[in-house]
Parts: structure tokens; C-alpha cells; sequence
């Protein structure tokens, strides 16, 4: 049922069909595929009972702590401004609890080797098909969002970057694979299809926040050899060359916004174009704002999802300007632009302040440290992939907010998930 569930929840919203409950409360195909991955949770906990999460209560609680914050935010933010949008806000809240249901999920449905080989079966085999599309998408056969686009970075029919976390996911299997070596012809088989398909999507993406989870997970990779398997030069210089490759794909791919970006900052400006489009020098402005926004609110932030309202942005878009007069007017958070800041550890602090900071930062830290101790306890090639998986997550974090509902959401929880399980 979860292996199932995989191509609906890595599907961008476009492609779904989606019901009007009303207001603002919506119910696209991927709801429907987790809900149904729950009630498989649930008859499998009538079973086994608390068994999956008998070892790492310290890890659920952090999880369930971060998902209070989030609610006690979405009522703050109501009661410290009337404009606030209480109904909306408590809609995408209990999206991002109920995406949260993935994490048990996984240690459920996940919690034996056969279990998960069939988890990361149908992962890898999604984004080979995902990279497929993008890869036609970038030859000019396929459309995308915006129509024909060839020789650009692509969305696949995920988006961008939950179609790099989706091919880093596949790419972690294959990087866990080879550091630890596997004699198993399953294991061998999704090492090839994430290889493959994962560096390929991850440098389709051009996304040079997902380059970074992937050497992280790459390091992390080559760390757990040495510590666990013995260093093999061989085996880090082939993880090394798939880095590398991706590396250049994905720079090749971003080298004209790398350049904008530069110019943005004043280095090495031989250019005076527009910088409209240069997602790094809109990321740039956004995180300033963002900022300003935490230092404004420091200790409860401005509400869940309240950065993205005109008037907590407002008061800093004078000094955006001065501090950044080559920024385009359109990359600025405007009434018909609300961009939100587009970082979702700035978005935590900004929205909830230091206290869902800390919230969102234990859950993940927490999640690793587990996914470090299956690793110790079981040592097997499979069992790398939650730390892999993780840090992949907590790279792409830096490109997006915190959306509910989103691939990158049931990413992180599904990797939750899976280190709670990793020593089984």
C-alpha cells in the first residue's frame, strides 16, 4: 500500500484531480493515498501494537512536538492579527499533520527488509520514470508547466525541486549501495535504477540546493565504509565521479543564474542584464526579508504561514530595495506576489519564531541521530538510506517553505519513518 502510494504523493498537484470541500479545504488524489497508506497503518498497529515505536519514543515525541507548535502558531497568528486567515491556515495545519501520518507509515509498512525493498523499489522505479519525462522535457518533446522549454531545468511532472529530492531520494539508494557493497540482486537492481535515474533527474532539476544534500549524503556515505565496511578507494572513487557528474550537470545547467547571482552581489559584473529569473538573487532578497521578519518576532514568530502576509513583509521592503537596488520589482513580495520567503528554515523561524525553529530543526536532528543508530546496530547497505534520505531533505529545505501536502513533506517523514526502523 505505501510502495503504492509513492507515484501519487510524487505527483505535483497539476496533474491531479482535486474536490472542493469548501473554503478553502481541498481533497487532491495524493490525500487520498496517504489516508489509504493509514488505515493500512492502522490495521497493521492492530497486529503488532506499538512495537515500531517502542524503541525511539524520544524521536515521536519531538516529531509530535513539532506538529503542536505548528498548531499553537496557526491560533497565535489569529490572535495577534485579526486579518489573519485562521480557516486557511488551520486547513494547510492539518495537511501537514496528516502528511506527518507517513512517518508511522513507514515504520509500519517499512519495518522489515522485504518490506522496504518493496518501498524503495517502487521509489527508484518512479524516478526513472519521472527522469524519462523530464529528460523529453529537456529534448523539446514533452511540455511543462509554462509549455516547451528544452534545454532548461525541469519539473518532470513533480517540480523542480521535488523532482531533485525525488531523483536524490533514488540516487541515496544507489550511493548506499556502493559504500557498503551488496551481494543481494535486489539490492544490486535498485542500486543501478537510483544510480541511473537519480543523478540523471538531480541534474535535470538544476538544483543546486539538492547538489548539496547529495554531497552531504555522498560524505555521510563514504564515512559509514570507512567506519562500517572498511575504506575502499575504489568504491569512493566511483561515489566521488557520480557526484562529480552531477555536479556538472547541474552547474551546466544553472552557469548564466550562477553568473547573474554574482553580479547580483557585485562580483565580477561585466554583464548589466535583468535579474529577473535569477532565482538566487530572489531566493537572496526573500531570506533577507525573512530575516527581518524573525528579528522583528523572535520568540513567536508572526504565525504559521503569516511571513507571506503584506503586512508582516511590508515593513522591510524599503530596506530590501536599499540593500538590494539591482533586485527586479518583480522578485519582491508584492499583494499579487506573495512569494513567502522560499526557505524553510527561515520560514520556521520567521513564521513561529525560535521556538519552531528549534521545533523543526529537533525533529530533523533527531530523525538523523535514530537513523545513525539503526545504522550502527544493523550495518547493512539498506540501512544507510534513512541518514542518506535525511540529508538529501535537509539540502532541499533550504529552496522551499514549508508547504503542506508537497513531495518534499513526505520525504522528510518517510525518512522519519525509516530511521525509526533502520535497525530491523
Amino acid at each position: 500500500m505505501l510502495g503504492a502510494a509513492v507515484p501519487l504523493i510524487f505527483l505535483h498537484a497539476h496533474y491531479q484531480p482535486r474536490w472542493h470541500l469548501g473554503g478553502s479545504a481541498t481533497v487532491d488524489l495524493s490525500d487520498l493515498a496517504v489516508l489509504a497508506a493509514f488505515l493500512a497503518t492502522l490495521a497493521t498497529a492492530w497486529r503488532v501494537r506499538l512495537e515500531p515505536l517502542a524503541g525511539l519514543p524520544w524521536l515521536w515525541g519531538i516529531a509530535a512536538l513539532l506538529l503542536v507548535v505548528i498548531g499553537a502558531s496557526t491560533v497565535y497568528g489569529k490572535a495577534t492579527d485579526s486579518r489573519y486567515l485562521l480557516g486557511t491556515h488551520a486547513v494547510t495545519a492539518l495537511k501537514w499533520t496528516e502528511y506527518s501520518t507517513l512517518a508511522l507509515a513507514a515504520a509500519y509498512l517499512a519495518r522489515t527488509r522485504a518490506q522496504q525493498r518493496i518501498l524503495l523499489g517502487a521509489l527508484v522505479s518512479w524516478s526513472i520514470a519521472m527522469t524519462t519525462v523530464g529528460l523529453l522535457q529537456f529534448l523539446g518533446v514533452l511540455v511543462e508547466f509554462q509549455g516547451l522549454r528544452p534545454g532548461q531545468r525541469e519539473p518532470a511532472y513533480v517540480g523542480i525541486h521535488d523532482f531533485a529530492v525525488l531523483s536524490g531520494g533514488a540516487l541515496a539508494v544507489a550511493l548506499a549501495v556502493l559504500a557498503l557493497g551488496s551481494l543481494d540482486r535486489v539490492d544490486r537492481a535498485l542500486a543501478w535504477g537510483g544510480g541511473a535515474g537519480g543523478a540523471l533527474g538531480v541534474a535535470l532539476s538544476g538544483s543546486i540546493f539538492a547538489l548539496a544534500g547529495v554531497v552531504l549524503a555522498a560524505a555521510a556515505a563514504v564515512f559509514a565504509q570507512w567506519r562500517l565496511a572498511g575504506f575502499s578507494v575504489r568504491r569512493t572513487a566511483a561515489i566521488a565521479a557520480i557526484v562529480a557528474a552531477v555536479a556538472a550537470g547541474v552547474l551546466g545547467l544553472r552557469a548564466h543564474n550562477v553568473e547573474q547571482f554574482l553580479s547580483f552581489l557585485g562580483i565580477n559584473v561585466h554583464r548589466h542584464e535583468t535579474q529577473q529569473g535569477a532565482s538566487g538573487a530572489h531566493r537572496t532578497v526573500l531570506a533577507y526579508i525573512g530575516g527581518r521578519i524573525f528579528l522583528a518576532h523572535p520568540v513567536f514568530g508572526v504565525g504559521w504561514q503569516g511571513s507571506a502576509y503584506e503586512e508582516n513583509f511590508g515593513p522591510y521592503l524599503g530596506a530590501a530595495r536599499r540593500r538590494f537596488p539591482s533586485a527586479d520589482p518583480y522578485d519582491l513580495p508584492s499583494p499579487q506576489h506573495r512569494w513567502g520567503v522560499q526557505n524553510g528554515y527561515l520560514q520556521a523561524a520567521a513564521d513561529m519564531g525560535v521556538i519552531g525553529l528549534a521545533a523543526f530543526l529537533a525533529t530533523l536532528v533527531a530523525a538523523i541521530a535514530a537513523a545513525i543508530r539503526g545504522l550502527r546496530r544493523s550495518a547493512r547497505p539498506l540501512a544507510l538510506v534513512p541518514l542518506l534520505w535525511l540529508l538529501v531533505a535537509a539540502g532541499v529545505w533550504n529552496a522551499l517553505g514549508l508547504y503542506a501536502g508537497i513531495p518534499l513533506e513526505a520525504f522528510t517523514w518517510l525518512g522519519i519513518g525509516l530511521a525509526a526502523v533502520a535497525d530491523d
